[in-house]
């Protein structure tokens, strides 16, 4: 069961994942559950917050597209191996307290280091170092 919330709770869309022969199966699976949730509410404005296994920075910059700002919450992160993250952000190696954002598209996708690497998108914000 995927669902859309308003940031007070209120289930305002949600889906019920059927398996393999559901139009929302095979390749990219979260991206096309994400567009399908947020359908009727793209070219409006919205920020859309999600979790880490949603996190896309392909995702984001198709929901830019759609006027729909995307940011991941703060608790959660980018998959880095995610195949089209940029690799220079990827590869970007980082002494303690760090980071390094590029954008593209008007979308930023961030590395930071304390005690570990952690990458992070937005299509909201900016990294303020």
């Amino acid at each position: 069961l995927y669902s859309v919330k308003e940031p007070g709770g209120l289930i305002v869309k949600c889906l019920v994942f059927m398996g393999a022969g559901d139009d929302l199966s095979g390749k990219r699976h979260f991206i096309k559950v994400v567009l399908k949730l947020m359908e009727r509410m793209l070219n409006s404005g919205h920020s859309l917050y999600m979790d880490n296994w949603y996190n896309s920075f392909h995702l984001a910059t198709q929901l830019l597209k759609s006027n729909t700002y995307y940011t991941c919450s703060h608790c959660c992160t980018l998959v880095a191996n995610r195949r089209l993250n940029p690799k220079l952000v990827k590869n970007a190696r980082l002494s303690k307290g760090n980071s390094f954002a590029q954008y593209s598209d008007w979308v930023m996708i961030d590395k930071w280091k304390y005690n570990k690497e952690v990458m992070y998108v937005s299509s909201e914000f900016k990294n303020d170092d």
